[in-house]
């Protein structure tokens, strides 16, 4: 059943459609945040009782929602416009996970003890002040009187001592990750009064924000566009190969030294191929030493040369953002998903649906059951049975395959949109 099909299945009219405005203005950059766009955008297409309006601002009286990201100045204007406009509404898209606690109380994403407490140490050290000077909260030395310079010396030198056993024994991305969400934890503190529902793409995130927000929850449904999709393989040279984007936290970067290791197994390894994290290995004109396997490899009696590109194709590549791969003519088929960290229990439905609508397979690297999209992907807890897979598979059945799971996927969300739409009702 294609996309356009299920519009007609589940559309619903009670006459005039009633406006919703999306805040677009509230994040530094749309790049992090573009998918929740596009799913509300199709999600709200679905219905005729309500038009979804992407805005650069607040509208007053009427429903707001705004995917959470605040600092103190849109925290104080939304409770200005609720004060001064009571029928101003406000719902809270939710895209971090609220993990509570008797003794450390609700914080954002974090799954073990350690991260815990890292959290609630930067938290105390951003209350005193002393993590400013990493937030751009005080003017830079050269902007700075004399005076000014001397009475934050001391500041300065007390910051960087408390910040010290962070980097030592957590790693500079754990601090800068941790900074950034204690800072939005601070905000939507401040914020959760004033919403009256909140959403999420992901069940699992919503969590505990009924009980912090006081609020009603609804599950935001994740359509896949499968003629996006299949428009996104056109003209496309895909290799037995697959690729990771994103953030590298710290983890991330140990599971994909791993997978780089694992090569071993295959003939390029042994013939020289690199195993640089910075140079795209999916194409094999950018190294000499690719090259020089390449010419081997060919010349030996014991490979085929016909199927020769099945060997000369690494099994996995990393790049800082998806769209690296997507300029190339000559592409992977599977993207794969890594868990920021050991400890985090959940999968990026968002992340999934993003993969296969630009043309891949997705691939967890784990098993996931916080969203109905792991049931149609396919999960390894093994890289080496992975990359077995990877480098097994035939390409267009796997697409075909791939189609198909869509097609249920959609027809089970289709029915989750009817839920949705009754939660969201009941509250306007």
């Amino acid at each position: 059943m294609c996309l356009f099909s299920l519009w007609k299945q589940i559309k619903m009219s009670t006459g005039s459609k009633q406006n919703v405005y999306l805040l677009v203005s509230n994040h530094s950059s749309l790049k992090g945040c573009w998918e929740q766009y596009i799913i509300t955008k199709r999600t709200f297409n679905f219905t005729e009782d309500f038009k979804l309006n992407l805005s650069s601002s607040i509208v007053p009286n009427e429903i707001n929602i705004i995917i959470e990201e605040f600092n103190q100045d849109l925290v104080s204007y939304m409770a200005f416009v609720k004060k001064s406009f009571p029928k101003t509404m406000f719902i809270l898209y939710v895209t971090e996970y609220l993990t509570p606690s008797l003794i450390f109380g609700f914080q954002l994403n974090t799954f073990s003890l350690r991260e815990k407490i890292l959290h609630s140490y930067i938290s105390f050290l951003s209350s005193i002040g002393l993590t400013d000077r990493y937030t751009g909260s005080i003017k830079t030395n050269s902007k700075r009187s004399l005076i000014q310079k001397i009475i934050n010396k001391p500041k300065i030198i007390l910051s960087k001592i408390s910040v010290f056993p962070i980097f030592k024994f957590y790693g500079s991305d754990a601090f800068w990750n941790t900074l950034m969400l204690t800072r939005r934890e601070r905000a939507l503190n401040k914020a959760k009064y004033l919403f009256s529902l909140c959403i999420s793409t992901t069940e699992a995130v919503l969590n505990s924000y009924d009980r912090f927000c006081n609020s009603k929850l609804a599950y935001l449904p994740v359509f896949i566009d499968l003629d996006k999709s299949i428009n996104a393989r056109n003209g496309r040279e895909y290799i037995k190969s697959s690729f990771f984007s994103g953030r590298v936290s710290n983890y991330r970067k140990t599971v994909i030294e791993a997978l780089l290791k694992a090569e071993n197994a295959y003939p390029l390894k042994k013939l020289g191929q690199h195993s640089s994290l910075k140079t795209n290995t999916a194409c094999p004109n950018q190294n000499k030493l690719y090259l020089d396997a390449q010419k081997k490899l060919m010349d030996s009696k014991f490979v085929d040369s016909k199927n020769c590109n099945d060997y000369l194709n690494p099994s996995f590549s990393y790049f800082e953002s998806i769209n690296q791969v997507d300029k190339k003519d000559i592409t992977p088929v599977f993207e794969i998903y890594i868990p920021q960290l050991k400890s985090w229990p959940y999968s990026s439905p968002n992340r999934t649906m993003l993969s296969i609508e630009k043309g891949y397979i997705p691939i967890n690297l784990g098993t996931f059951d916080d969203h109905d999209i792991n049931k149609y992907t396919i999960e390894f807890n093994d890289i080496y049975i992975m990359q077995s897979h990877i480098t097994s598979i035939n390409i267009d059945s796997s697409f075909e395959e791939l189609d198909n799971k869509i097609k249920a996927y959609n027809e089970e969300q289709a029915d989750k949109f009817i839920d949705f739409m009754e939660i969201f009702s009941s509250v306007i």
